[in-house]
């Protein structure tokens, strides 16, 4: 998979480039001379040639995720959401997380937080922001219909998923809402 994300994202970017290019450059060459014909088949040469763009970002934003270097480690939940808005509470437990990613995501939210304890860890609730309807996982949504989803903020989900499961963190959307399940630290080897 990795080797075909970064395949599929870096080999296609220069006949892409070449078409853009060519593009820019008949443009140029027509300058004052475009017609009512030649205008809209430039316009939509450069739409298309946008939109493949879009969708190589998004490949390529998902093979990062996937070689992110990660650093999962045991931290105080009550440090680590120290400052923000939460509902709900949970002394005492530690969780195992890449502490930067979840930051990370928590700022994308930019939302108050709902704690739930769960059987193996703790529970973070949030919404994020407005996102398209989609079906399933925002990763698979996102492969289904790269020209639909790359560039919504369901892309940048899909890239959290594609991390946080990485780092052993399930993250499922329902209902408008981000289901984090973060494991207790230690609970994986013990």
């Amino acid at each position: 998979m990795d080797a075909l994300l970064y395949s599929v994202s870096h080999d296609l970017r220069s006949p892409l480039l070449a078409l853009s290019l060519s593009g820019q450059l008949l443009r140029e060459s027509i300058g004052s001379e475009a017609t009512e014909r030649t205008t809209p088949l430039l316009d939509g040469m450069q739409a298309a040639a946008a939109d493949l763009e879009r969708m190589l970002q998004a490949l390529t934003v998902l093979s990062r995720a996937r070689r992110r270097p990660l650093h999962v480690r045991p931290v105080a939940l009550d440090a680590l959401l120290a400052g923000g808005e939460v509902r709900g509470a949970i002394d005492g437990m530690d969780v195992e997380v890449d502490v930067d990613l979840l930051r990370e995501f928590l700022d994308w939210c930019d939302a108050p937080l709902q704690l739930e304890q769960v059987p193996g860890g703790v529970r973070l609730v949030v919404a994020p922001p407005a996102l398209p309807e989609y079906e399933g996982t925002p990763l698979h949504a996102l492969t289904r219909s790269l020209q639909r989803y790359s560039g919504t903020p369901l892309e940048r989900l899909a890239v959290f998923e594609v991390a946080f499961a990485r780092g052993g963190v399930a993250l499922v959307s329902e209902d408008g809402r981000v289901l984090l399940d973060l494991p207790r630290a230690g609970a994986a080897s013990g």
